[in-house]
């Protein structure tokens, strides 16, 4: 207050609102307007958190990227709050951008399914093979990218198979397997802004093969039950008295 001497307070933690912005207007509210009008007046002020990831680096061989090694992308992972690290290559090739995916979900019937999906959507740049490069994906002179349809994906996950899609486009071939048309990919990306530039790119150039009949591996399991039931050996003649 004017003509007091100032006393400092602790730091304050201060909610944000439902879109996510922060406001000290409360906590100034005891404050008079002639105090707030002199710009030389502390005040409460609100600071978005900022949060520093400190890891070992290495350069990619491929792409010359500068990249962190990372055991593990998940930053936290409750039962009430999954929040997990995102990372792509930059465009011009000198390091990965990160973003953050709040929110989660969880996916599978049982417990030991969701605890592979979540390791496959947590897996870092670190493993016993060595490091690995989002660029990884870019390397190879055919990519095969099989079953596209039979799980869903989310938004984040449709933009990083458009980057893999986009970088390739008519440098290098691309398999792709699914088991639905593409106008029933809606099901598939149902949250994927990039899902019709994804399908352009992919049917430019493309020769499109629709396989129908039975699944050989139906076949091949129904022809070994057949032979074992032929191996079996049959029950000798009862004796005759």
């Amino acid at each position: 207050m004017p003509g007091q001497p100032f006393e400092p307070r602790p730091t304050q933690l201060i909610q944000p609102d439902e879109d996510g912005t922060t406001d000290a207007d409360k906590l100034n509210a005891d404050l008079t307007q002639e105090y707030l009008d002199d710009k030389c007046s502390p005040r409460w002020v609100a600071k978005a958190t900022v949060a520093y990831l400190w890891a070992r680096t290495v350069t990619c061989k491929n792409c010359r990227a500068t990249m962190p090694l990372l055991k593990t992308r998940w930053l936290c992972k409750k039962a009430n709050r999954r929040v997990r690290l995102l990372m792509k290559p930059k465009d011009d090739g000198t390091s990965v951008q990160f973003s953050i995916e709040h929110n989660v979900p969880a996916r599978g019937g049982n417990t030991a399914q969701k605890r592979e999906h979540d390791k496959k959507l947590g897996e870092g740049t670190m493993s016993r093979a060595g490091a690995q490069c989002p660029c990884t994906y870019l390397r190879p002179t055919l990519l095969a990218i099989d079953e596209v349809g039979y799980l869903g994906y989310d938004a984040h996950a449709a933009d990083l198979l458009f980057q893999v899609v986009s970088r390739r486009y008519e440098q290098k071939s691309i398999v792709i397997t699914t088991n639905l048309p593409f106008k029933q990919w809606n099901t598939v990306f149902p949250n994927a802004a990039c899902a019709v530039a994804l399908i352009d790119r992919l049917t430019h150039h493309a020769e499109i093969i629709s396989i129908e009949g039975e699944s050989y591996r139906k076949r091949e399991a129904e022809q070994a039950q057949k032979a074992k039931q032929t191996q079996k050996p049959q029950p000798s003649p009862k004796p005759k008295t």
